[in-house]
């Protein structure tokens, strides 16, 4: 079973190499930000990827990046879709999710708003990690 660290690993490197659910949730977090608040390609490639889970998968992003906004102290740094490397914020992001085999890292929220206050977005976390392992059944 896949760890946080191992997620932590790819910081820096292609984010292609990363494993696919993280990969796929990584492409549509950059999608969502850049054409938010409902890139057009982004439902349709959900779909393909998860099935009736899409729409519920969708929601859950636009709230953690909707919650983060709310309560980070920092500018929240996502790569443009053409980006390369896997930045330091979107490695959190999906250390807080926890796919892929790894366990979910409820603090990672914590650490990338700089406040306590963004503890409670782990919930949401939870709900994508839980609605992609669904659709993946």
């Amino acid at each position: 079973m896949a760890t946080i660290a191992d997620t932590a690993a790819y910081r820096g490197r292609p984010w292609l190499n990363l494993p696919p659910d993280s990969r796929t949730i990584l492409w549509a977090l950059r999608r969502l930000v850049i054409g938010w608040p409902r890139p057009p390609c982004l439902h349709a490639a959900l779909i393909e990827a998860y099935g009736d889970n899409a729409c519920g998968i969708e929601h859950l992003l636009r709230c953690l990046l909707t919650g983060i906004a709310m309560h980070g102290t920092q500018r929240l740094e996502i790569g443009a879709p053409c980006c390369a490397a896997l930045l330091p914020h979107e490695a959190e992001l999906l250390e807080a999710i926890g796919l892929d085999g790894a366990e979910p890292d409820p603090s990672a929220l914590v650490r990338l708003c700089d406040n306590p206050a963004a503890a409670p977005l782990s919930v949401i976390a939870a709900g994508i990690r839980t609605a992609v392992i669904c659709a993946a059944h």
